[in-house]
């Protein structure tokens, strides 16, 4: 199985390191399908462990999103893809 989300895990406060969920199962004993809940709800593992999920996602990328996607929608209220308007299509 692939994992591609990554876990900050510390013990009492302190930073042990960023894993994958397969090892931080495999590092503390919290079972695989725990990391994730263990990390959504900011328990605590064992009264010692803390999981934190990783954002690694891009910067600026809902900005290109926005902008895309403004891009696409002007060209479609202008006619692109659903009929072009002025060359003698149905509309």
């Amino acid at each position: 199985m692939a994992f591609n989300k990554k876990y900050e895990v510390y013990d009492r406060g302190v930073l042990l390191g960023q894993y994958y969920a397969d090892e931080v199962s495999q590092l503390i004993g919290i079972p695989l399908r725990r990391v994730s809940a263990y990390a959504a709800s900011g328990a605590r593992f064992l009264r010692r462990y803390t999981i934190e999920a990783v954002d690694d996602t891009k910067p600026g990328w809902a900005e290109e999103w926005d902008r895309v996607r403004i891009e696409k929608l002007a060209w479609l209220r202008g006619g692109g893809a659903v009929g072009q308007r002025g060359t003698g299509a149905v509309q």
